[in-house]
């Protein structure tokens, strides 16, 4: 995890949409899953209907 004050850029994408729809956010290096949920939410203009999932390489 980065230090405090840290911010990172984020890109994230849908999967199998054409054409592609994704959004940059900026979070602390602080934030909680749960905040990055909320994050994403408002960002995608979600309504907490959507299903997603968080990965890193080929781990979900």
């Amino acid at each position: 995890m980065g230090t405090a004050g840290t911010i990172y850029q984020l890109k994230v994408t849908l999967r199998g949409v054409h054409p592609p729809i994704w959004r940059r956010v900026h979070v602390p290096s602080t934030a909680t899953l749960e905040q990055l949920h909320e994050v994403i939410q408002v960002a995608m203009g979600w309504e907490q209907h959507h299903l997603h999932v968080f990965g890193k390489g080929d781990q979900e």
